[in-house]
């Protein structure tokens, strides 16, 4: 007679590569022809479930390109704060040198005016 395998069988809920079976498992002769249609009804589960596979697959690849982009985004993200800092650092250095040349300027004009003398005075 059979033995039901509930569960335990090579594509049972002992082993499912990561996906629920409903059957439960290969519980069947496959000699006994009135196992035929159980057996037809079980090769559809399993091909449903390599449907599954498959698409757990593509979707395993899209998510490592999501995963691929978005380290893309990270570093294209890094390289933009990496300019913003030059750019900050670079717009300081303008404002120090402005500040620089406007005291300079002053300072240069204030010394003139101290002269108390006219240019190009005879």
């Amino acid at each position: 007679f059979c033995f039901q395998f509930q569960g335990f069988g090579p594509q049972g809920l002992a082993s499912t590569h990561g996906h629920h079976h409903p059957h439960g498992g290969h519980g069947y002769c496959p000699g006994d022809p009135m196992n035929q249609g159980k057996n037809a009804l079980l090769a559809g589960n399993d091909a449903d479930t390599t449907g599954d596979d498959a698409r757990t697959a593509r979707d395993d690849a899209r998510a490592t390109r999501y995963d691929a982009r978005a380290a893309r985004d990270d570093a294209r993200a890094v390289g933009d704060d990496a300019r913003a800092v030059g750019d900050g650092a670079r717009i300081s250095r303008n404002n120090a040198s402005l500040r620089f040349w406007n005291a300079a300027t002053l300072l240069n004009g204030s010394v003139n005016r101290s002269k108390c003398e006219t240019p190009f005075s005879d």
